[in-house]
């Protein structure tokens, strides 16, 4: 529902409800090949309240907060069976802004994310060795900035650039939680002529 409180700034509360059905009917199993035929149901109810604020015709900011869902992945019963695990759940915040015109856009956001059953991989005994699986790490939190742009270049090019900064940490410790990088960027350039053609070449860089 979008409210329009007046010319500059619009409310927009939401409700989404959400649920994933997995089921494994496998006649071996990964764990003992063992016929297995079982199913897990997740679900959550996801509220969201975004503010949108029109500065002038070209530039604008917004801030939000909304809850979000993952159910896990379908190896949760595929080691052990009925016995899920909860689904991880957020509790996210955002503010930001963009400015669009003909030569160029930019866009900037902050945001920060409050991780509650976050699921982490770990190894299992079974009967044919050790199997891979999940397990409940506890909270996290996940925070950073980020930048992105393009600028219009004569002959139907632009030139695009993407940055970020993030931090990922178990709750009440410092320990950057793995395969999250810190530093991600890219640079390119993006090519759309008038007959319809795309295309874009692009360099990424995702570490630390």
């Amino acid at each position: 529902y979008d409210w329009s409180i007046n010319d500059t700034f619009t409310l927009s509360p939401g409700l989404r409800y959400s649920q994933v059905t997995r089921h494994l009917n496998a006649a071996p199993n990964k764990v003992s090949l063992a016929p297995l035929y079982t199913k897990a149901k997740y679900s959550a109810t996801l509220p969201s309240l975004t503010l949108h604020a029109w500065i002038s015709d070209k530039w604008a900011a917004y801030a939000q907060v909304a809850k979000g869902f993952l159910a896990p992945p379908i190896d949760v019963i595929e080691t052990v069976g009925s016995k899920s695990l909860d689904p991880e759940t957020t509790t996210n915040f955002q503010i930001g802004t963009s400015y669009a015109s003909d030569k160029y856009t930019f866009g900037a956001d902050v945001y920060y994310i409050d991780f509650s059953n976050l699921l982490t991989v770990t190894e299992v005994s079974t009967d044919l060795g050790n199997e891979d699986t999940y397990i409940n790490a506890g909270g996290a939190i996940y925070s950073g900035v980020e930048f992105e742009g393009t600028f219009a270049i004569p002959g139907k090019l632009s030139l695009y650039g993407n940055a970020s900064y993030n931090k990922a940490t178990y709750k009440h410790s410092s320990v950057q939680i793995a395969g999250t990088p810190k530093i991600t960027a890219a640079l390119g350039l993006l090519y759309g002529g008038d007959e319809g053609l795309y295309g874009s070449l692009m360099g990424k860089f995702s570490g630390m």
